[in-house]
């Protein structure tokens, strides 16, 4: 798990955009991930197939991951985050009612 993170917090120093950019963030981890198991010009298929039987990080690990390095380090943090922290707070004081 340290590895990840460790991948994650780099790739969050070297392009900003992937800090409010899931789908983003995925992307440039699992390419990275491909140009260290096989190629990085594998097809779509078979980049699912292989996603499929576990070979590459899931997308809800990369964010859980994301996620906490930016409530730890605020560095981290997108431009998005304190919106999305508003609308949280929003939206528990509307379900609280």
């Amino acid at each position: 798990m340290s590895k990840l993170i460790d991948r994650i917090q780099y790739v969050l120093e070297k392009d900003p955009r992937t800090r409010d950019n899931d789908d983003l963030l995925c992307s440039v981890i699992w390419f990275t991930e491909a140009e260290m198991k096989t190629n990085p010009n594998i097809s779509a298929i078979e980049f699912l197939s292989e996603y499929s039987k576990g070979h590459f990080t899931p997308a809800e690990s990369i964010r859980r991951c994301r996620q906490k390095l930016q409530e730890t380090y605020p560095m981290y943090r997108g431009l998005n985050y304190g919106k999305r922290k508003e609308r949280a707070k929003n939206w528990k004081s509307v379900f609280k009612k």
